[in-house]
């Protein structure tokens, strides 16, 4: 027995470290099982954090997109007064108001950002009745006093100012993450520090399982830096390139809308330097590398310049770039948002020029009539003169030679020629009597050197018409009857002008042999009869239209239309028509 009992010790005292073993293996499995709980639900707690951070960012991105467009469409809507350009002020404005909601209701547990939306929803509505406004007079005062608004500055205050509080938002909500972040990893060190000196025996396997989860905790921490830059794109905007890059130039991500305007795929630019946007004259110049530095150095880099597409074609962009740090602040890449302004650009290139063909019209015009009063009052004057001292002359005695004669024949025949030259270049009589008058005239000349029968519809206007309708109406006419003299051969021709509320039409209709319109109008036809060219551009500078309707063998009628300032439509005497 004592045998026995010695022999069952040792096996006892093995079981007992063996026991031991078992039940401190057990119990560390059990609390290393804990453990393993307890951290992932401080885990689950840190994601439902990222996760809320996530929302508030993203709520906060959308309101700031919806700001831009506000600020972006009154603009548009204030230079063109088109409504489509209005429809993204419309949509944003609705959209805001939601967007505040959201923010109050993501934020309820946080006086800070709840004393934030609050000041957003006050400054909001100042904002949106001085976009109304820009609205108002756009509509009912025009384009100077819409961007008088504009340029004012008042609207440009209102939006910094709702800039800054959801800046300051995001800021506070960056900041609270990293406090919540902060103490999940104080909770988790000393969590770990508590297991290491209770299970000495389970210290390589707790550092392995804590370095394990301190590559998760950085790996969600990149996560949650992925997410904030990805959430400054908006994915749904195909309007604006929008896309990332990395510290050194290169693209990192691609919306819709970039592939829309640049014509690159994802998997065609991803990973390439952003210089390859710049023509080659910019990117010879050091633009791009300037444009980082700018952006570094002040925060924000903003122009409108050249860019190009994937095919080699240019348009004018608007470009914003801003620079996106860590946590240290070292600049880890560049958000970079891109407008095309072609069609902007080429409005304002097309209304420039407009303008310009008006000034040079108006010159052309001042100095025919410079031109036809100085050939009627100074030469046709001398003129008269000689051939009054040639007149005497021949009178008396011997006076008689054929010389003489011959001079005075060919002073008249001058005289004859300036005279007509004069009438030609700025027919007195639009001056001095009016539209209806010098259209009579001019059809009369018409008349008599193509043989036409004639017919002449035009009013008696009570009061003079602008200038520049009367000037641009009778150069119509006037070049709708000379190719009527050169090209119709026709033998019967009809003008007709009448006043339409708001409007004034002339229409000049002959029986002439026609022509192919469509040939005329091809770009190499145009070069040629530039007659077509300039009775569509008088028409338009004036902001009316010309319509022709032709064929061969059908004769051809030009009708114009010509917009009259409300009041300008004078009455009309009974003695509307006049026949020739």
């Amino acid at each position: 027995m004592a045998m026995s009992l010695a022999q069952e010790s040792p096996r006892a005292a093995r079981r007992d470290p063996t026991l031991s073993g078992f039940v401190v293996a057990a119990v560390g499995a059990a609390v290393f099982v804990a453990g393993i709980y307890w951290v992932s639900a401080q885990q689950t707690r840190a994601q439902e954090w990222i996760g809320h951070t996530h929302e508030v960012l993203g709520a906060i991105a959308t309101t700031r997109a919806d700001l831009l467009e506000i600020q972006n469409g009154v603009r548009g809507f204030a230079i063109t007064g088109r409504a489509e350009d209005l429809q993204p002020y419309e949509e944003a404005r609705t959209a805001i108001r939601s967007d505040l909601r959201r923010l109050q209701d993501l934020t309820a547990d946080n006086a800070v950002q709840q004393a934030h939306v609050a000041e957003l929803q006050s400054a909001l509505e100042p904002r949106l009745a001085s976009a109304a406004a820009i609205v108002t007079a756009r509509r009912t005062r025009g384009p100077e006093a819409a961007l008088a608004l504009v340029d004012a500055g008042e609207p440009t205050r209102q939006t910094a100012g709702l800039r800054d509080v959801l800046h300051a938002m995001a800021v506070e909500e960056s900041r609270l993450l990293s406090a919540r972040l902060a103490q999940h990893d104080n909770r988790i060190v000393a969590f770990w520090g508590t297991i290491a000196a209770l299970l000495a025996a389970l210290l390589a396997t707790l550092s392995i399982f804590y370095r394990q989860q301190r590559r998760r905790e950085l790996a969600e921490r990149g996560l949650l830096e992925s997410e904030r830059r990805f959430h400054l794109m908006a994915d749904s905007v195909t309007d604006y390139a929008i896309y990332m890059l990395d510290a050194a130039g290169r693209v990192q991500s691609w919306n819709p809308g970039a592939q829309r305007i640049k014509g690159y795929t994802p998997d065609e630019i991803v990973g390439q330097h952003f210089a390859c946007f710049y023509p080659p004259e910019d990117r010879s110049a050091g633009k791009p590398a300037h444009a980082l530095e700018i952006a570094t150095a002040e925060g924000r880099f903003t122009e409108e310049a050249w860019r190009l597409r994937k095919d080699g074609s240019r348009f004018w962009a608007s470009v914003t770039m801003t620079p996106l740090k860590d946590a240290q602040g070292r600049i880890t890449g560049y958000a970079k948002i891109t407008r095309d302004l072609t069609e902007r650009m080429e409005a304002e290139r097309a209304q420039h020029a407009r303008e310009l063909s008006m000034r040079l019209i108006a010159a052309q015009e001042e100095e025919r009539r410079h031109i036809a009063r100085e050939l009627h009052d100074e030469t046709g004057q001398s003129l008269t003169l000689i051939r009054m001292n040639l007149s005497e002359l021949a009178r008396q005695p011997g006076g008689g030679d054929r010389i003489v004669t011959d001079s005075i024949r060919l002073v008249e025949a001058a005289m004859a020629h300036i005279r007509s030259l004069s009438l030609r270049l700025r027919p007195p009589m639009l001056d001095d009597l009016g539209l209806s008058e010098a259209l009579e005239w001019m059809l009369e000349q018409q008349a008599r050197a193509a043989g036409w029968t004639t017919a002449l519809e035009a009013p008696e206007f009570e009061e003079r018409l602008p200038q520049d309708i009367e000037t641009a109406c009778f150069r119509i006419a006037q070049e709708a009857l000379t190719n009527a003299t050169r090209y119709s051969g026709a033998t019967e021709v009809r003008v007709k002008v009448r006043l339409e509320p708001g409007q004034l039409l002339l229409e000049v209709r002959d029986n002439g042999r026609g022509f192919d319109l469509a040939r005329y109008r091809s770009p190499e036809e145009r070069t040629r009869h530039f007659g077509l060219v300039s009775m569509t551009e008088r028409a338009a500078l004036v902001g009316g239209e010309l319509s022709i309707e032709t064929a061969p063998g059908q004769g051809t009628s030009i009708c114009a239309r010509f917009p009259l300032p409300d009041g300008e439509a004078a009455a009309l005497s009974p003695d509307y028509a006049r026949a020739g």
